[in-house]
C-alpha cells in the first residue's frame, strides 16, 4: 500500500512539472508572436470561493479579462493573460490586472501564427509556472523519497 501511495506522488509529481514545462515552453514561444491590435470587452475581478477540510472558507481572486482581435479578417476571442497566470488570495494583484485593462482599452495581442485562436496580452511572463515546478517537485520529491525507503 504504501508503494502504491508513493507512486502515486511521484507520478503526480511529475504530471505537474510537466505541465509547467508546457506552460514555460509556450509561454518562451509566445514572446516571438505576430501582434494584431484588439480590444477589452469585459474586465472584472473573479471570487473563488473553497472550503477546507477544518471547515475553514477561502477565497481566491482572479482577473478575468476578456478581449477580441481579428487575424487575417477573422474574429477571435480570449481571455487568456498570460502563461503564468495564477489566482491569489490577496485581491491586489486581480485588481491591478482589471486596471490595466479596463473595458472598451484597446490592446496589443500577441497570437499563436500556427493557432490564431491561442492568444495572451502579456508574452514571455512566467510568473505563475514556478508555483508549478515547486508544487511538482515538492510531490515528485516525496515519492521518490518515500519509495527509496527514507520515510
Amino acid at each position: 500500500m504504501e508503494t502504491l501511495i508513493f507512486s502515486l506522488f511521484a507520478a503526480i509529481g511529475g504530471g505537474i512539472v510537466y505541465l509547467g514545462y508546457l506552460s514555460y515552453v509556450k509561454s518562451r514561444a509566445s514572446q516571438s508572436w505576430p501582434a494584431a491590435q484588439g480590444a477589452v470587452v469585459s474586465s472584472e475581478v473573479t471570487a473563488h470561493r473553497s472550503r477546507s477540510r477544518k471547515g475553514h472558507h477561502r477565497t481566491s481572486y482572479g482577473a478575468d479579462v476578456r478581449y477580441e482581435y481579428s487575424v487575417n479578417g477573422v474574429q477571435y476571442s480570449s481571455n487568456k493573460i498570460s502563461f503564468g497566470e495564477y489566482r491569489t488570495h490577496n485581491r491586489g494583484p486581480a485588481q491591478a490586472t482589471v486596471d490595466r485593462y479596463p473595458p472598451q482599452a484597446e490592446v496589443v495581442v500577441y497570437y499563436n501564427p500556427d493557432k490564431p485562436e491561442e492568444a495572451v496580452l502579456e508574452p514571455g511572463k512566467t510568473g505563475g509556472i514556478v508555483i508549478l515546478f515547486i508544487v511538482g517537485g515538492m510531490f515528485g520529491l516525496a515519492g521518490v523519497l518515500g519509495l527509496m525507503g527514507a520515510f
